[in-house]
């Protein structure tokens, strides 16, 4: 998934899962109209989060409800394959996968008590922002990044953060959850050029080699 700041710094966020021959692979994606969430195809076995950036990132990574890790990754590619605890990430059928500890988050409790204006009356004092409500359930990957500091002098651009929501489903529930859902499945962005799937250019029908024709109606090349 692309990420763009109001800066216009992208990063790419991804769920990856562990191929015992070919490495790491994407997993298989889909979304529903009107919803966030991020519908991923993996196997049980080891998984990991993706960050691809030019400047870095500060990444929390929560499973189930349940803070795994929280950490900076370097610019480039990099891959959060482990936990806190120094466990794999691992997906696994309910019930089946133990972790030592659970990363707990401390809750800071607002300051309630009234302050004094200058005028001598009193108002509340400013509420401390809610937690963080990362969403539960089995096969839940809920992750919040944003771009690292960069320490430039001329200033720091906003300090934004973006969540993404990964729902894992096992091959068979996958299927299953998709052709439930199909009349609700977004479709896959077209491609730029469809006689070259590997361009990111858009066809330039004037100027294609390819067989064609003149349109008379329009005068266009087809």
């Amino acid at each position: 998934m692309k990420i763009t700041d109001t800066t216009g710094r992208s990063m790419l966020v991804d769920l990856v899962y562990k191929d015992p021959r070919k490495g790491w692979l994407q997993a298989p994606e889909y979304t529903l109209k009107g919803r966030g969430t991020r519908f991923v195809q993996v196997p049980y076995g080891a998984y990991a989060i993706r960050i691809c950036s030019i400047t870095g990132a500060d990444v929390i990574v929560h499973e189930n409800g349940e803070r795994l890790i929280a950490t900076s990754v370097a610019e480039r590619t990099q891959f959060i394959t482990n936990d806190a605890e120094n466990q794999p990430l691992m997906f696994g059928a309910p019930g089946t996968i133990a972790r030592k500890s659970k990363v707990t988050d401390v809750a800071v409790l607002a300051d309630t008590t009234d302050s004094a204006s200058p005028e001598g009356e009193t108002t509340p004092a400013a509420a401390a922002p809610a937690p963080l409500q990362p969403v539960k359930g089995h096969g839940m990957v809920h992750v919040v990044v944003r771009f690292a500091k960069q320490n430039s002098p001329f200033g720091e651009p906003p300090q934004e953060e973006f969540e993404v929501a990964f729902q894992m489903f096992e091959n068979a529930d996958f299927e299953n959850h998709m052709a439930n859902n199909l009349h609700l499945v977004n479709q896959a962005p077209a491609l730029p050029n469809p006689r070259d799937p590997m361009s990111r250019e858009k066809a330039d029908y004037n100027n294609d080699a390819h067989p064609h024709f003149n349109c008379v109606f329009s005068g266009h090349r087809h």
